[in-house]
């Protein structure tokens, strides 16, 4: 592969034409492993298809929402009319503190939720945005600058009435007022 020494005279010297492809392949070789991985960690918050089905929630008494994962998904009041309006603006970081469910394709009905009521919205940000009966879906991420507990495992409602504006979504996509 380094050739056969010829053209150079000196003891132990070899000729190294084939050393500038060598670099290629193994560059090209670490490139076709390492694009999978970055691809995959790019996709890890926006999956293909986000699922979105109903769990019993002990809590509440009541089956609601939940994603792929069994975090609880939620409504917000102001959006209106199907349009996400937690967004990541200057003033309050929405978006940050009440994560988006987005999707890559169509979204998929899990166990006890209807397809359906299941649709997406575009959001000002270019990204899509899962909704159900209508209500862009969010999961709760927390935000101490506001006192919001985040979820972190199936079963909490942490976000359940805060500022009386978030809450739970029932199987056939209509607002869980109960509070824990």
């Amino acid at each position: 592969m380094f050739g056969s020494g010829e053209g150079d005279t000196r003891p132990g010297m070899r000729n190294v034409r084939g050393a500038p492809s060598l670099l290629l392949v193994v560059v090209l070789l670490l490139g076709a492993i390492a694009f999978p991985l970055l691809a995959s960690a790019e996709h890890a918050k926006v999956s293909s298809g986000s699922i979105v089905k109903v769990a019993y929630n002990k809590k509440l008494h009541k089956s609601i929402l939940v994603n792929g994962l069994g975090l609880t998904l939620y409504m917000y009041v102001a959006d209106v009319s199907g349009h996400a309006t937690c967004v990541n603006d200057l003033t309050y970081h929405c978006s940050k503190a009440w994560h988006p469910l987005r999707t890559i394709g169509a979204p998929r009905a899990g166990a006890g939720a209807k397809a359906s009521l299941l649709g997406t919205v575009k959001r000002s940000d270019g990204g899509v945005q899962v909704t159900y009966n209508r209500h862009p879906l969010y999961t709760d991420a927390g935000a101490s600058s506001f006192a919001l507990v985040g979820d972190k495992k199936p079963g909490q409602v942490n976000g359940q009435g805060f500022a009386d504006l978030w809450w739970v979504l029932s199987a056939k996509g209509t607002r869980i007022t109960r509070l824990q």
